[in-house]
């Protein structure tokens, strides 16, 4: 799995790849654990993995949709929020029987794991953090790819 550098013609060394997503998955989990924390007081370590992953796939999908009308990116941020959030839901929630969260006193909700209000949240907050994680992943690419001078011998 190569990746094409946005403003040059070679392809990134996948390692370099694997270390940007590193640094947005890291990035996404922090940042999303702050979010809970100041939304709702408290968080589950459950979550920060979720954000990071949530976090990465921005990334990953910033290069393939930044040329598409802007309406797509709260729509495609917002369901890839909400299949994470559906998939440990019904994880955390249902089979392990966390308690983290329950929407189904919420209209437009399923299983009690999503809901209409928090998707359509999902997809404000994805407006500024998909295009955010998908600039720093490349930059970290095109950092780590660049040739570094040799010193003299």
């Amino acid at each position: 799995m190569q990746y094409m550098l946005q403003n040059q013609n070679e392809t990134a060394n996948p390692t370099h790849c694997l270390m940007a997503d590193g640094v947005l998955f890291a990035t996404g989990a922090a940042g999303y654990t702050v979010i809970e924390l100041l939304w709702r007081g408290h968080t589950h370590w459950s979550m920060g993995i979720a954000g990071g992953i949530c976090f990465t796939c921005f990334g990953r999908i910033w290069p393939k949709i930044k040329s598409l009308h802007k309406i797509y990116v709260p729509l495609l941020g917002s369901t890839v929020i909400t299949s994470v959030e559906l998939a440990f839901g019904v994880v955390f929630n249902l089979i392990l029987k966390k308690g983290i969260w329950d929407y189904s006193h919420l209209p437009f909700q399923l299983f009690g794991q999503i809901c209409g209000l928090f998707s359509t949240l999902w997809g404000l907050l994805s407006i500024p953090a998909v295009p955010l994680a998908g600039r720093l992943r490349q930059r970290l690419i095109d950092r780590t790819s660049a040739p570094h001078p040799h010193p003299a011998e």
